[in-house]
């Protein structure tokens, strides 16, 4: 398909469009893969910060 009257710009343009693609494919499985990765390390950091913090600490000594 030409979208351009130079024959440069119009194949620099389809070069890009399928770059560009790709990039998106490639970046939305990544984050298909990653997001219960990423879940579950929030999830443990976040359980790992409320347990070891002076708080949480002398509220567990109080209560036993």
């Amino acid at each position: 398909m030409k979208l351009f009257d130079d024959p440069e710009t119009n194949r620099r343009f389809h070069r890009t469009q399928w770059r560009m693609l790709f990039a998106t494919m490639i970046g939305y499985t990544l984050f298909y893969f990653m997001r219960k990765n990423f879940r579950t390390a929030a999830s443990q950091r976040r359980c790992s910060a409320t347990s070891s913090s002076p708080a949480a600490s002398s509220t567990a000594s109080r209560s036993s």
